[in-house]
């Protein structure tokens, strides 16, 4: 009697378990965590896989500077000197663009980095008279 109750549940725990194992397999995942992955092969030297989850990384987030470059040291390890250029140029481009659409944000919101409160007075600061 207590083998077959102990069969019993082992089998509707695995109704209840295979399904839920499944769905983690197709769990989408973050460009950071492909980013993550790629460098880790990366550093292992495992250069196709890393070229796969650095892409799947650029996939998910298209600006991501950081991958382009880790995308641009690649090509150059593997001696694609025209790819890394390629790449690196992008990522340069991307980052220029990133840079110019968050100046505009912050012009958008009234922030003026000059009266920036954290900033400290210039009077603060002694005068260049009084060196040496």
């Amino acid at each position: 009697m207590y083998l077959a109750t102990m069969q019993l549940l082992i089998d509707y725990a695995s109704l209840l378990i295979v399904p839920f194992l499944l769905l983690i397999k197709y769990v989408e995942r973050s460009a950071s965590w492909y980013f993550n992955k790629g460098m880790f092969y990366l550093n292992k030297k495992q250069y196709p896989k890393a070229k796969l989850y650095l892409e799947n990384a650029l996939k998910r987030r298209h600006n991501y500077i950081e991958a382009r470059f880790a995308l641009a040291e690649l090509h150059r390890r593997r001696g694609d000197n025209k790819m890394a250029q390629v790449a690196m140029s992008q990522a340069f481009r991307q980052s220029q663009l990133s840079s110019r659409q968050r100046a505009t944000e912050i012009r958008k919101k009234g922030k003026n980095l000059k009266t920036n409160s954290t900033w400290p007075s210039a009077k603060i600061w002694p005068s260049t008279k009084t060196w040496p």
